[in-house]
This record gives C-alpha cells, structure tokens and sequence, in this order.
C-alpha cells in the first residue's frame, strides 16, 4: 500500500508528473509534424478553463505557486480545444521552467468587447466580443536572443535552463 505523504507516494506523483510532460510533448511534436488539421468548434469557456487548471496543475513544479484570476465569463469560444489546451499547457511548462522551481505562474482571463476595428500586433481584429488570457511567471527577462527565437520549434534557449520554443510555436501558429 501506498501511505500519504511516504516516498513511495512522492516518487508516483513525480512519475505521473513526467508522464503527463511526455504525452503533452509528444502530442505537441506529432502534431506539429504532421501539420494536423484543426477542428475548431464552440466551447464554454468555464470548463475549459476549469479543466486546463488541472492539467496545468498536473506538470508545475511544487515550488511554483499557480495563481489564476477566471472571472465567471459566460460565453462559448469558437476554438480548437485540443490546440487551446497545448497553448496553455506549452506557456505554463515555459514558465515553470523560467521559473526555476519558485515563484508564481498567474493565468488569468478577461471578456473584451471591441466596438471599432484593433490592431493588436500585425493583425487587425474585426469589431466583437472576445476572451483575452494572460500569463505571467516570477522568472528571469528573455534576453535578444530568446525573444528573437522563442517561436522557433527547436530552438533551445540557454543551456542552463533547457527552455524550448516548441510550446510557443504552438501558439504562434494559432
């Protein structure tokens, strides 16, 4: 049997933990690859949310505080779950390793109305209702050269931490 709080218990958790990192690296990997096709479909955000938290809990380090802010939205998205979910979960995994195992990861969620025509980075975003999701950790800046490359699938920034772009070039391509 496997009593709370004993190392045989600590050492599954940490074993479930590396396998949730592989499956969600290899989903992400296979899936980039083969260039998958999206299957867009509408979504309430609250579950969605709740369900992502979990998973997000499931692959943080536990000297990494998660903090979210999901004001109750009631709307439904028009989104590729699976890609939604590989977004979260690929900022989260970036942050917890610039996080380098302390600190906080905030995620947090915001209903926008925009009543003109926006133009948010290179794209121009039609007038409407939208969700906006913001992540931030206690790590270190990126310097030039990561931000230059963070999109970059396998682009490795810095040997002493071992970040890789492939979770952010899932979300570039989204």
């Amino acid at each position: 049997s496997c009593k709370p709080g004993s190392l045989l218990q600590e050492d599954l958790v940490s074993i479930e933990k590396a396998a949730t990192e592989a499956a969600l690296s290899i989903q992400q990997l296979l899936a980039f690859a083969r260039r998958q096709a999206l299957e867009p479909r509408n979504i309430e955000i609250g579950s969605f949310l709740a369900n992502v938290t979990q998973v997000i809990r499931s692959i943080v380090s536990d000297g990494l505080e998660l903090v979210t802010h999901f004001p109750e939205i009631d709307a439904t998205i028009f989104v590729d779950p699976t890609q939604l979910s590989q977004i979260f979960t690929g900022i989260a995994d970036f942050g917890n390793a610039r996080s380098q195992d302390h600190g906080k990861l905030r995620i947090s969620s915001e209903a926008k109305n925009l009543a003109v025509e926006t133009m948010i980075g290179s794209v121009v975003v039609p007038p409407g209702d939208y969700v906006s999701f913001t992540f931030c950790d206690d790590g270190p800046s990126l310097s030039n050269e990561e931000t230059e490359n963070i999109f970059e699938p396998y682009y490795f920034g810095g040997t002493t931490t071992g970040i890789s772009g492939i979770g952010l070039a899932m979300v570039y391509g989204a």
